[in-house]
């Protein structure tokens, strides 16, 4: 009956092995802290100055836990990838403007979280 559904199943999990394979063997930074800024390779590759972030907090959606930041003006902000827009607008979007998984990491939440305030810290007493 429907002879294409076989090749669109093939097509569909084929691009999700890739795009699996590929976050699984990408090794460059995920998460850069820098005196002036953040940023997020998976969301947008621009750095968000300290500046720009009003709230860093903490939180938990089901069994993945993430950084949630709240920017003064998200508009200027927006995630790069249709995948990671499309995500964050389903699952995400009341964990704050952006939400960093914490999955696949080498250190624990709360050591990110604790760099992530302590880098912004001083960059507002700079200021």
């Amino acid at each position: 009956m429907w002879p294409w559904l076989p090749l669109l199943a093939i097509l569909f999990f084929g691009w999700i092995a890739w795009l699996t394979a590929r976050w699984a063997l990408d090794r460059r930074p995920q998460i850069v802290l820098t005196p002036s800024g953040f940023s997020w390779r998976e969301w947008n590759e621009v750095e968000i100055p300290w500046s720009e972030i009003v709230e860093i907090g903490l939180k938990q959606n089901g069994f993945v836990r993430y950084i949630s930041l709240t920017l003064r003006d998200p508009a200027r902000y927006r995630a790069n990838s249709l995948i990671t827009r499309f995500f964050w607008y389903f699952r995400i979007r009341r964990l704050g403007h952006i939400a960093v998984p914490l999955l696949g990491l080498n250190r624990k939440p709360e050591d990110i979280l604790e760099a992530v305030k302590r880098f912004r810290d001083g960059a507002v007493r700079r200021a």
